[in-house]
This record gives structure tokens, sequence and C-alpha cells, in this order.
């Protein structure tokens, strides 16, 4: 299937994150948010259960970044 987008996406990584209070507009009403070791992104972005572009792709590029 081939798909074309004008969107853009921007990617950070930060390595200092902090759990803090969770504040979600309406367009992110269904979201679900979750920790998870990186190991374990990594995984669940392999075996489809992480399927949305914007964040396989974060979680497979902070991986390499952050591989010793």
């Amino acid at each position: 299937m081939t798909a074309l987008t004008a969107a853009t996406t921007r990617l950070y990584l930060s390595t200092t994150l902090e759990e803090g209070q969770l504040q979600q507009d309406h367009t992110e009403a269904d979201m679900i948010v979750k920790w998870l070791p990186l190991e374990d992104a990594v995984r669940s972005v392999e075996d489809g259960t992480i399927s949305e572009a914007g964040s396989a792709l974060g979680i497979l590029l902070a991986a390499r970044s952050l591989a010793p």
C-alpha cells in the first residue's frame, strides 16, 4: 500500500525526562501513554504492537543512537 502525507514530524531524544502529570488535549484523548524500557519498546515495534510511524521511528532511532 502506498501512502503519502504532507505532515511534518519532529523527533527529539531526551535522556533526562521524569514522569509528571499527563496533560492531553482533545486530539490525544484516545492515546495510550505507557512507560517502557527502551528494549521493550523496540520489541513492541518489531512485533507490531507499536505501529504508529512517528513513534516507531523515534524508538528505533533512539535505540540506535544510545547503542554502545
